[in-house]
């Protein structure tokens, strides 16, 4: 069953279709020895990219949780590969581990980030709330727009799913306004895969949170929140 509410399954089966293209020729291009040396790594890098955006729309399509955990863990074994904590993507890296988290795949999420952040000094409490599931005294690198999932877990308990909608309503996707897929899905072409706030998600499922009044909240990935591995 479709989960996305702003698109159809038709829009999701083409981007779908599309993306892989694009991996394939990216694929074949590396294969035949025809990118330069120098641009290997950012063309695995846009591999990895597209493949996870792949998972994206197959999530907001409604494909089956089982049938995406192994993709999603080839990706993950991957992170390594293309850690540069210099030209960080603070985004990009917390969705890895939020989907991590959502897919149960705890022992993996800690080691293969941990050791990169320690070896990168890199503190950041939202960072260190998903790996090791406890609110710490590290800072919030970056307060906007995240400043609302850490309001969700130091809030007291009565009103942390409170705190969660107002923040699946009001701050989630206006807090990315500058991000490169913000409003993606009113362009032409077909770009947009999902909204989804994963990071919401991974905090609700590390908080056990009564969140069944959230089932149909936009933007909200709560199958995800109560998968089991």
């Amino acid at each position: 069953m479709l989960r996305d509410k702003i698109k159809g399954k038709k829009d999701f089966d083409t981007f779908i279709e599309e993306d892989n293209a694009r991996i394939n020729n990216f694929q074949d291009k590396l294969n035949k020895n025809e990118v330069a040396e120098e641009r290997i790594p950012n063309i695995k890098y846009k591999i990895h990219d597209l493949r996870l955006g792949v998972l994206i729309a197959k999530y907001s399509r409604g494909d089956k949780l089982l049938d995406l955990i192994d993709e999603f863990k080839e990706l993950l074994n991957q992170v390594p590969e293309f850690w540069e904590a210099e030209e960080l993507m603070y985004t990009d890296e917390l969705r890895m581990m939020s989907l991590g988290k959502l897919f149960c795949l705890n022992d993996m999420l800690g080691e293969i980030y941990i050791p990169l952040l320690e070896e990168s000094n890199i503190n950041d409490w939202l960072y260190n709330f998903i790996l090791y599931e406890k609110n710490t005294d590290a800072p919030l690198l970056f307060p906007k727009p995240y400043q609302g999932v850490q309001d969700i877990v130091t809030t007291k308990d009565i009103t942390k799913v409170a705190f969660l909608r107002n923040y699946l309503n009001k701050k989630w996707y206006k807090g990315h306004s500058d991000a490169g897929w913000y409003d993606t899905h009113k362009e032409p072409d077909y770009l947009y895969c999902g909204y989804w706030s994963w990071e919401a998600g991974a905090a609700a499922k590390i908080l056990g949170l009564d969140d069944e009044s959230l089932e149909e909240q936009q933007y909200y990935p709560y199958d995800l929140v109560h998968f089991k591995g």
